[in-house]
């Protein structure tokens, strides 16, 4: 079986997926990702094979230009709205523009692949229209909390519709199925359900530090707002966090922040931090009393995997609904608002909270198990392949 990935161009869309590409190739399929120019080094250091489509701006560096439209030192939260019903249906004017640009180019290169299956993600239109021309199922495979459901789909359908007609089709196909790794509890009310796998985390390849094969005699913190926190403007964010843990008692803080955060930022917390070296989560995750994050489903994820108690400040996009879930299940909570996350004696007290009381710690070990009790990627390959017809 040939299985061709088409992912919205961002590296935290294809890595949920990429524990399921390594159990298909495991089974002896081929699978080869659809990616722009700037994108193949991160989709090689997954271990996948690339078919680039060319060069595109980088999305993460248009969100950056629109934060920095706010102010130069404006965090996220400050930048942009919080995500309502609107929101989410202007967003699909991105991926919906996209598409009618790429399509040719990735019909044509798609084409000369053959595909037998078509692996997407929920912002990813142009997987549908590839599956619809080629003939070929499409499989769309949720990151987390999946809010891209009725405003996005309307306005996607709206300007999509046409395209797909003008190509022979009645209008964007829908994907004849839907994979789900994130826990049934924590993924948003009402929306359908997808078949459930389970959550493996793919957030890069490391070694494991001696201080991670232990566990630790005192709290331990994890710091990680994302690939690029600096960038994105959320160095005034981790400020506000880093002075909340420097008045915490005895604890020792694991800083995940890579891409520029230089040691002077972190000042305030340096006797108590152990590593700020860029780390996978997944090391030492199980090791924390409690993760501080933005919001992000695959930070998120991974920290459920390990039971690990999580307080989110959440940014811009899914970084709300993540942290709404959160809360709901009790895994966790989070602060909402500048407002909010400026007050460092609040961020303060919901730390304290969460490593001193067992409730988000046990909520967190019920979420795990829903996870560690989901079907393997690899359960879910001959199913693909009946859909595929191989």
């Amino acid at each position: 079986m040939r299985v061709l990935i088409s992912t919205w161009p961002a590296s935290g869309h294809l890595q949920p997926i990429v524990p399921l590409s390594w159990a298909l190739r495991g089974a002896g399929h081929e699978v080869i990702v659809t990616t722009p120019q700037h994108l193949v080094p991160f989709v090689k250091s997954t271990g996948l094979d690339a078919i680039a489509l060319g060069e595109e701006q980088d999305q993460k560096m248009m969100l950056q230009g629109i934060i920095q439209q706010a102010g130069e030192n404006a965090s996220p939260a400050e930048a942009l709205p919080r995500p309502d019903r609107q929101f989410w249906g202007n967003i699909a004017y991105g991926p919906a523009g996209r598409t009618a640009e790429i399509l040719p180019l990735q019909l044509e290169k798609a084409k000369a692949f053959a595909p037998d299956l078509i692996l997407t993600d929920p912002m990813d239109l142009s997987g549908r229209l590839l599956g619809g021309v080629l003939g070929v199922p499409v499989v769309r495979h949720r990151w987390g909390v999946d809010p891209l459901t009725e405003a996005f789909e309307e306005t996607a359908h709206m300007v999509l519709d046409p395209v797909a007609q003008q190509m022979g089709l009645t209008g964007l196909p829908e994907p004849e199925l839907t994979i789900d790794p994130c826990p049934p509890s924590f993924q948003l009310p009402g929306l359908e359900k997808g078949r459930p796998v389970r959550y493996l985390p793919s957030n890069g390849f490391g070694a494991v530090p001696d201080w991670a094969l232990e566990q630790p005699s005192k709290p331990r913190i994890c710091v990680s707002f994302g690939s690029m926190p600096k960038e994105l403007g959320m160095r005034k964010v981790l400020g506000w966090v880093y002075e909340a843990i420097a008045r915490l008692g005895d604890v020792e803080v694991v800083l995940a922040v890579p891409n520029g955060i230089d040691a002077e930022d972190h000042s305030v917390i340096a006797d108590k931090v152990i590593s700020s070296s860029h780390l996978p989560l997944n090391l030492f995750m199980r090791t924390c009393s409690v993760i501080v994050h933005h919001g992000g489903s695959g930070t998120g994820l991974t920290a459920l995997n390990a039971a690990t108690p999580q307080l989110v400040l959440p940014q811009f996009a899914d970084h709300f609904p993540w942290a709404e879930r959160l809360e709901a299940t009790g895994a966790g909570a989070y602060v909402e608002g500048v407002e909010k996350q400026r007050d460092v004696s609040f961020i303060q007290d919901r730390l304290e909270e969460l490593i001193h009381k067992p409730e988000a710690k046990e909520a967190s070990l019920a979420l795990q198990h829903e996870i560690h009790n989901a079907p393997s990627p690899a359960a879910l390959v001959p199913e693909l392949e009946a859909l595929a017809g191989v």
